[in-house]
């Protein structure tokens, strides 16, 4: 980590700015429901899914009243009505669409089914920061191993990747994590010849960190990483180390032979998406139901996930033959570690502030969190499959709801 330089943000809103925002609403409607305690509590986490979940201001699917509108935008920051037409334009997109919006800990707005959705390559984002999660951990000694984003991935994984292939030795985890291994770069992971020993076998193209290509492959290697070093799959690890600790439901993730198919197969509800999302705005902070504050993930993890990756810049961009992705040129300027970034505003438009990050998959599934505004999206959908403008689109007039 040592050859990274990271920076913070301050994410958390201050006792003065939530205190102000909640002497401007009305009395009757704050405390109708609310519960004037929690509502006061600067270091807000939402309870366990099970034991009531994120505390919201709305209702699914439902129009709230003018005293909850004002509930609304004086204790999130948000113009409902606006936020109402945003999910509206989504959903002429497609008809099953769910959008949750969340600011300041407040769900402000929350349409479509609820269900559990397939996340497609945003489990890429998750498979990421499960890595993050098994480097802080490594860091106590629990593996027996060191394990840090600048460790050969050689070592983590079995012997049939290597296979004396010199270049190879040169890979280190976090160029998988930011896409430029010099792997074959591939991205049909349903093809019947996508199985695990392909995924170990793919050939060296270009010299570690010159090139920077989507590459479904470089994920799956992450996640066989993962089980290889904790004897859990992927999904166990993640459930017992991310998902339990923070009050989410269980999370599952198809497999592909022995492994979990990290590249693209998670599932999970928009809540719960959120919540992960939650984890990253609070710095890999999460408070216990027994009231202790526990570190999840340090700064430099999370700046890790969440920040330009400086081998991502410095690489060149090659398309990848066989995506349903048509990623614009500048793709490695826009991607972290597992995250994109909307530091340049073209990936994510120009409304939205610089310091915004997201996760993104097939048919636009979206988790987008922006710490300067304490704001969490989470779209998904049954279509379109491929709409690289509908980010864009949609989070502009999401953002017109931002009061």
């Amino acid at each position: 980590m040592s050859s990274h330089r990271f920076y913070s943000s301050p994410f958390l809103l201050s006792r003065r700015n939530f205190v102000g925002a909640l002497g401007a609403a009305s009395s009757v409607a704050l405390l109708a429901g609310l519960g004037a305690a929690q509502s006061l509590d600067p270091g807000y986490f939402p309870p366990p899914e099970a034991n009531g979940g994120w505390r919201s201001l709305v209702s699914r699917n439902q129009t709230p009243t003018a005293a909850r509108k004002a509930d609304i935008r004086a204790l999130a920051g948000i113009d409902w009505d606006r936020l109402n037409a945003a999910y509206q334009w989504a959903r002429s997109l497609a008809w099953d669409t769910s959008l949750l919006v969340i600011r300041r800990g407040w769900i402000a707005g929350e349409w479509g089914p609820g269900s559990i959705h397939f996340v497609a390559s945003v489990s890429k984002s998750l498979t990421a920061l499960a890595v993050a999660r098994l480097c802080y951990l490594a860091r106590s000694g629990r593996y027996g191993r060191v394990v840090e984003p600048t460790t050969p991935v050689w070592t983590l994984l079995p012997s049939t990747f290597e296979q004396g292939d010199s270049p190879k030795r040169a890979i280190r985890l976090e160029h998988l994590t930011s896409m430029t291994s010099g792997l074959m770069p591939d991205d049909a992971p349903y093809n019947p010849s996508y199985t695990p020993d392909y995924v170990l076998r793919r050939p060296v193209v270009a010299p570690c960190g010159t090139v920077w290509s989507y590459c479904s492959a470089s994920s799956d290697l992450l996640g066989i990483a993962v089980q290889n070093v904790t004897r859990q799959s992927l999904r166990d690890f993640f459930n017992a180390e991310i998902a339990r600790p923070i009050g989410a439901n269980w999370i599952n993730w198809d497999f592909f032979g022995s492994y979990n198919r990290a590249c693209c197969a998670a599932r999970l509800t928009a809540r719960d998406l959120a919540r992960i999302g939650y984890l990253l705005l609070r710095r890999g902070r999460w408070r216990m139901p027994d009231g202790r504050i526990v570190q999840l993930l340090d700064e430099g993890l999370v700046n890790f996930l969440t920040r330009q990756s400086p081998l991502a810049l410095n690489a060149q961009f090659r398309p990848t033959p066989n995506s349903p992705f048509q990623l614009p040129s500048n793709s490695n300027r826009a991607y972290c570690n597992g995250f994109w970034n909307n530091a340049d505003r073209s990936m994510l438009g120009w409304s939205v502030p610089a310091d915004a990050i997201y996760a993104h998959g097939f048919r636009e599934t979206l988790l987008v969190l922006v710490p300067s505004l304490d704001l969490i999206v989470v779209r998904f959908g049954s279509g379109p499959n491929v709409l690289p403008s509908l980010k864009r689109d949609l989070m502009a007039r999401i953002m017109t709801a931002v009061v």
